[in-house]
């Protein structure tokens, strides 16, 4: 497994905390490691940054002040075991979309009523739940891609004329387009139904007219 640093583009977290650092427990996990608190002190920051690099892999314990953070540090853990098997970041790519596929459901009930919770639309809701909106299947896939070390972004825009969110990725020096939420079928089929790959990586920032990013 690859961990890295959390690194990625999908949120404000390049240039200042991001919210999952934010939300990190310092003080309990200072407490419970003493000999990282010996060497790192109080500092928030390189607590985090301990936890996130050396950490999760040493088998250490997190703990999250919000659901959408303890979903985040979830990630973590299942991204090694989605990508077990994987070689190279395209099949780390497509075991992440074919586990959301089989594993995420659309809030299609809530979405109908407009009574989408806030955690639809976050990792929270994805993970935890089990049930998202795009933004949430769009955030989820870009918090995988930022455990793997694969380069994401968060794409806002329009599909199909109604406000819509997806991704795209750097493979293999290419910036390719992927939309997870509209690969998942409405209503759900179980996690046995067949995958399918319509808006899977594609360089047509379109996927042929059907979405318009903003710029």
């Amino acid at each position: 497994m690859r961990m890295r640093r959390w690194t990625g583009s999908c949120g404000p977290h390049k240039r200042e905390r991001s919210n999952a650092e934010q939300s990190f427990d310092y003080a309990r996990y200072a407490a419970e490691n003493p000999d990282v608190a010996a060497y790192y002190g109080v500092d928030p920051s390189a607590l985090y940054q301990h936890y996130m690099t050396i950490g999760i892999l040493e088998g250490r314990t997190a703990y999250p002040t919000d659901k959408n953070t303890e979903a985040i540090v979830k990630i973590y853990d299942l991204a090694e075991n989605i990508t077990r098997d994987c070689t190279t970041d395209s099949q780390r790519i497509n075991a992440v979309h074919d586990w959301m596929v089989r594993n995420i459901a659309y809030d299609y009930d809530n979405y109908l009523a407009d009574t989408i919770p806030h955690r639809s639309y976050y990792q929270e809701g994805a993970i935890l739940y089990g049930t998202a909106v795009c933004s949430g299947y769009a955030r989820t896939f870009c918090s995988f891609m930022d455990v793997l070390g694969i380069e994401c972004e968060y794409v806002r825009g329009q599909g199909n004329g109604g406000g819509h969110a997806w991704n795209r990725v750097l493979l293999n020096g290419r910036w390719l387009y992927i939309d997870v939420t509209w690969d998942d079928p409405v209503p759900d089929r179980g996690p046995n139904a067949p995958i399918r790959y319509t808006y899977y990586l594609v360089e047509d920032p379109t996927f042929g007219g059907t979405h318009v990013p903003e710029e």
